[in-house]
């Protein structure tokens, strides 16, 4: 029975000198086929690893029109803040108190997501406000957070709730000083 050999990326044929077991011979004739499948006439297939698709996309400018009604208000109008839209991953919105004094000097307003995973599952938008020593959330579902397909316009409709301060749980220390908000308007990437 011939064995199958392969050196510096050709395979042989040769008489065989021992038995060999069916498992090796056809372990050695995958090998074969692997080698031999590029079409290239007797030449060993050369590969590379994929090259990653970069879908980022290119981010311009943006226009933010928010206001938040409510226990704390704020106008967050103009072209100050960034929109990161990454080609993995969620895309994140962020405006500075610095920008918008409404905001408070220290404070900031981020909107993130969302995040859609291969098998089909989602973690929804989320938008954190930061005032001061205040604190506001939108809910863990996403309500009131439309990103669209393109992740380039942002509507805004959402109910804040927060307060002072937060336990190692998440919770509020006092919920008595829980404070509530809306917020409403979009946010443009160019």
């Amino acid at each position: 029975m011939p064995v199958i050999s392969l050196s510096k990326g050709t395979a042989r044929m040769r008489p065989a000198r021992r038995a060999v077991s069916a498992s090796c011979l056809i372990g050695a004739s995958l090998v074969l086929v692997a080698a031999c499948s590029s079409g290239g006439g007797g030449t060993t297939a050369k590969t590379r690893p994929p090259t990653p698709v970069s879908t980022a996309a290119r981010v311009k400018g943006v226009q933010v029109n928010l206001m938040m009604t409510g226990d704390r208000t704020a106008v967050i109008v103009g072209t100050a803040g960034t929109c990161t839209i990454p080609a993995f991953g969620a895309p994140t919105y962020m405006f500075q108190g610095t920008d918008y004094p409404t905001l408070t000097p220290g404070g900031s307003l981020n909107v993130s997501g969302p995040i859609v995973a291969e098998n089909g599952g989602r973690v929804a938008p989320s938008l954190k406000v930061l005032m001061g020593d205040v604190g506001l959330l939108t809910p863990q579902d996403g309500t009131g957070i439309t990103v669209s397909a393109n992740k380039r316009l942002v509507t805004l409709d959402a109910d804040l709730s927060g307060g002072v301060g937060v336990s190692a749980d998440n919770s509020i220390l006092d919920p008595a000083n829980s404070l509530h908000a809306h917020i409403s308007g979009t946010i443009r990437c160019s």
